[in-house]
């Protein structure tokens, strides 16, 4: 019986621990979308004073939360948005309207992709393949099938009640 309140009580702390991290990936992401779209504003108005000013807090915000986002998720996904957001400063420095307004655009579909990429969904549960396992040209269908039969199975096993 201390098992099973040790294993419920560790599940409920993991999906917690899941739920907070995600709402702050959420609220991280919707202020920099904010802070984004305010950039873009001022680009679109030629405000380049306030625009340079503008991205400037946007690094600052984002050197702030790439802190601790690393634990959570890719580093793939930081660098990325790592490079985009050099490239809009850079762009917004010179005053390269066209070439910053486009960054911003990939800046806000990154930042839009790690919080839905770390909800937890059927999608992203069930549907996931290793990247050794992804198809290639001499991946066939029957190694992807077995690839999943034994996702099947090691699910199974996982939700299966212990027998003690």
């Amino acid at each position: 019986m201390k098992f099973y309140l040790l294993v419920a009580g560790l599940v409920m702390s993991l999906l917690l621990l899941s739920v907070s991290v995600l709402y702050t990936f959420t609220d991280d992401a919707a202020q920099m979308a904010d802070s984004i779209n305010r950039l873009e504003a001022q680009l679109l108005n030629n405000e380049w004073g306030q625009a340079e000013s503008t991205a400037g807090e946007i690094s600052g915000a984002w050197e702030q939360h790439k802190q601790w986002w690393p634990v959570f998720i890719d580093h793939q996904e930081i660098d990325n948005i790592d490079m985009t957001l050099a490239r809009t400063v850079k762009f917004v420095e010179n005053k390269a309207r066209a070439q910053a307004i486009a960054e911003l655009a990939v800046l806000k579909v990154l930042l839009k992709h790690v919080p839905e990429k770390e909800r937890v969904n059927l999608k992203n549960v069930l549907l996931v393949t290793p990247p050794q396992l992804r198809p290639s040209k001499t991946t066939t269908a029957s190694d992807l099938a077995d690839a999943y039969e034994r996702t099947a199975v090691v699910l199974l096993l996982l939700v299966r009640p212990c027998v003690c």
